[in-house]
């Protein structure tokens, strides 16, 4: 079959595949809405995608879509941040006169707090009291997935390589990842911590 070259050597469902590529960043998935065989995508997106003029081209395309909306990598690095290194306590109250947690009041809660939250419930029953039936509210609520979080947070910042050791990050405190994301290699903040 006879290749009709559009751009410097690039065929014509190789500039689709350019244009379907930043829609999801999914290689296999855009090599098929480009016309790539559903059998041989994956193979096909992995050699498009380590063709120097696609690369170009993809890293021209993303980037124009992330200044369009307004999102960058450090936009996105932070976010991260904000999950992995979620507190509890910054939506919970410990220290109460009774001894018994209280959620604080929104107005209370820093914004990247709220941002960790991944959902709120609130469930009202009534119980007998000595009035008759009173309410009872139960809030509950859950956070995004931290180790999840944390991993990606490590490996944004080439850390998952680096160790040649099994981490489980979950098992870092949030001094020790922060540490680390301000630069202090890994294996000295873990040497630290052993001898403190």
């Amino acid at each position: 079959m006879k290749r009709s070259p559009v751009g410097p050597d690039l065929t014509p469902k190789q500039l689709l595949f350019c244009e379907e590529y930043p829609k999801d960043c999914n290689g296999t998935a855009a090599a098929i809405r480009a016309g790539y065989s559903a059998r041989g995508a994956k193979a096909a997106a992995s050699r498009l995608l380590d063709h120097p003029e696609i690369q170009a081209r993809l890293k021209v395309a993303i980037e124009r879509r992330a200044h369009r909306v307004g999102v960058d990598a450090e936009a996105v690095l932070r976010e991260i941040q904000y999950l992995a290194l979620s507190d509890i306590g910054e939506v919970m109250d410990f220290d109460t006169a009774d001894g018994v947690p209280r959620l604080r009041a929104v107005r209370d809660v820093p914004a990247h707090a709220r941002k960790a939250i991944a959902s709120v419930k609130v469930n009202r029953t009534f119980v007998k009291g000595s009035d008759g039936k009173e309410p009872v509210e139960t809030i509950e609520f859950k956070f995004w997935d931290k180790p999840r979080a944390l991993e990606q947070l490590l490996r944004h910042l080439g850390l998952a390589q680096t160790f040649q050791i099994p981490i489980d990050p979950t098992t870092l405190t949030d001094e020790q990842l922060q540490r680390i994301a301000d630069g202090d290699h890994p294996l000295r903040v873990l040497a630290d911590t052993r001898r403190g």
